[in-house]
Order: structure tokens, then sequence, then C-alpha cells
């Protein structure tokens, strides 16, 4: 649906869709683990940016108003042993404030 989605509040990195839920999903990518895992490195003020941002997008495309909301983190390890991805489904709440 979206990839990059930009506005004043900061950018959502994928938008899709899964029935009737709309996805919103941030993806964390790192070379390695020293600052914790990559999905862990998120802030409490990168949560409401992200928030803020599906508000807008929520805002610019009205159709989608009345859909569940979820939002999903993927973290990406590039390199070393233990180098792969991880998808985590409802990772972050969405109170739609």
């Amino acid at each position: 649906m979206a990839a990059n989605y930009r506005c004043r509040y900061g950018e959502l990195d994928l938008v899709m869709r899964e029935g009737a839920c709309l996805v919103f999903v941030e993806v964390r990518m790192r070379r390695s683990t020293r600052a914790g895992p990559p999905e862990a490195t998120l802030t409490a003020p990168k949560k409401r940016r992200l928030a803020r941002a599906a508000k807008c997008f929520i805002g610019e495309n009205r159709r989608f108003g009345g859909m569940m909301l979820r939002f999903d983190v993927v973290g990406i390890l590039a390199s070393g042993p233990r180098a792969g991805t991880r998808w985590i489904r409802n990772a972050l709440a969405f109170d739609g404030r």
C-alpha cells in the first residue's frame, strides 16, 4: 500500500493491509546487538512519532479510517552468527489518540 510514507510528524516504513486490519510496520536494522536487538531500539519519542504519523496517514486516506490498526516491528540483524529477521506482530499499542 505505502512505503516510506512521510508527513510532518515522521515516517512510516511500510503500511500494509491484512484482511480488515491496517498494519503499520517499523523496520529496525542493526549490524550488531551491542545496543540490544534491533527491535528493542525503539525509543518512547519514536513510538509517539509513529503514532502521530499513523494518524496523519489515516487522515489523508479516510477509506482506512474504520479499520482495525496494528503496529508491527521487523528487526533485522545484518551480520554475525545470529543474523536474521524477526517480525513481531502487535509490537506497539495504538489507542488512536
